[in-house]
Formats: structure tokens, C-alpha cells, sequence
């Protein structure tokens, strides 16, 4: 008899707490993926759109072509400011923290390239679909960075 009542309150707690927690889910606000366009927009406005930190999840393209998909290990991440960029991973912590210029992209595609000193890293920021902001290498054949925050 005392097994049959434990048991009857164990499924009582547990159907209790599924239906708290379906109601609770359903009442959540549903926000909207985001998805911009940054070659018709201002330098200013790329900026403020992208600033923060990012994950790496994806790198494609190269000499390959798009089609193509690179490893991404070590959780690499970038950090972004109006004039600042870290770059870093789980393996070899941070590997680059610089200053950065921002300047019209003028011979690989269109929009503004961000680059560091000495030009060791240019990146041009082409939008962000579904939530996922594309950074392109500032090369010919160069590779797509996709990032989440």
C-alpha cells in the first residue's frame, strides 16, 4: 500500500511538472531570426550590427569554390568593436588582439574591409542571415567565415 502511494505521487509530480512546463514554453515570446543585408547600409551601421562576440561554426569556400567546407575545432571565436577585434580559441587562447581600420572594399566584391595592422587580417562583413553573420576573406578564393553569437 505505502509503494502504491509513493508511486501515485511520483506520477502526479511528474504530469504536474510537464504540463508547467509546456504552459510555460508556450507563453514565450518567439523573436524573429535575423537577416541583413550590409552592402547598401553605412560603415556605421555594419558596425553596430556586428559588434560583440561571435562563435565560429562554419568556414566554406576557398579555392574549391563554395561547395567546399573547412574543419572548425577549438571553439574559435571573434570579438568585434567599432575599432577593435579579438581573435581566439579554446586551444591557444587569445592569438589576436588589434586595433582595427575600416575602408571601402574596393577589389574583392563590395561593402567595407576591416583590417588590422600590417593587413593581417581583412575580413569584409557581407550581412547576417538567420541569425549567422558572414565574414568573407579579403582574397581572391578566399574563404566564409560563418559566425553565432
Amino acid at each position: 500500500m505505502r509503494l502504491l502511494k509513493i508511486t501515485v505521487a511520483f506520477l502526479i509530480l511528474v504530469f504536474y511538472s510537464c504540463s508547467k512546463n509546456q504552459h510555460a514554453g508556450s507563453t514565450l515570446e518567439k523573436t524573429a531570426a535575423l537577416s541583413v543585408d550590409f552592402d547598401s547600409l553605412s560603415v556605421k551601421t555594419v558596425q553596430e550590427q556586428i559588434k560583440g562576440r561571435w562563435r565560429l561554426r562554419r568556414i566554406t569556400g576557398g579555392f574549391g569554390g563554395p561547395q567546399v567546407t573547412h574543419p572548425v575545432t577549438h571553439n574559435p571565436y571573434i570579438i568585434l568593436s567599432e575599432d577593435h577585434l579579438v581573435m581566439g580559441n579554446d586551444s591557444l587562447g587569445v592569438f589576436v588582439d588589434a586595433p582595427i581600420t575600416w575602408a571601402p572594399a574596393t577589389q574583392f566584391g563590395s561593402g567595407y574591409v576591416l583590417s588590422t595592422p600590417n593587413d593581417a587580417v581583412q575580413l569584409v562583413p557581407s550581412g547576417i542571415r538567420n541569425d549567422t553573420l558572414y565574414l568573407l576573406q579579403y582574397a581572391a578564393d578566399g574563404v566564409t567565415y560563418h559566425y553565432t553569437r
